[in-house]
């Protein structure tokens, strides 16, 4: 298992976060390619690390200020972890473990 987190900013604040509990080497990929092309939604985010391999379909989430994507599903909040909405607006804490870290952490700009 390598965790990873991809926190994407716009206009200084956080816009989504890209949260997985293995395959968290292929950050990088991900990072690159959204820099190549911006995601046009939470679902697009999700496909495109999936189609990376960023993650697996019962680990990556992909979170949005009031939305999440999980196991190919959008969702409100109200189902999320207390901590994925509780650290959302630190875009260096990694919310699947309580010390917020990740072996692969990268940050982009929109």
């Amino acid at each position: 298992m390598t965790q990873g987190l991809l926190t994407i900013l716009k206009n200084g604040k956080v816009y989504y976060k890209v949260v997985c509990g293995c395959d968290g080497f292929e950050i990088p990929k991900l990072k690159r390619s959204v820099r190549k092309t911006s995601p046009r939604n939470i679902k697009e985010l999700w496909e495109r690390a999936r189609k990376l391999s960023v993650g697996c379909d019962s680990c990556l989430v992909v979170i949005s200020k009031s939305k999440m994507y999980f196991k190919g599903e959008t969702d409100d909040w109200k189902r999320a972890e207390p901590i994925y909405r509780t650290t959302y607006n630190q875009p260096d804490f990694n919310p699947r473990w309580d010390i917020g870290s990740a072996d692969y952490m990268e940050k982009i700009t929109l």
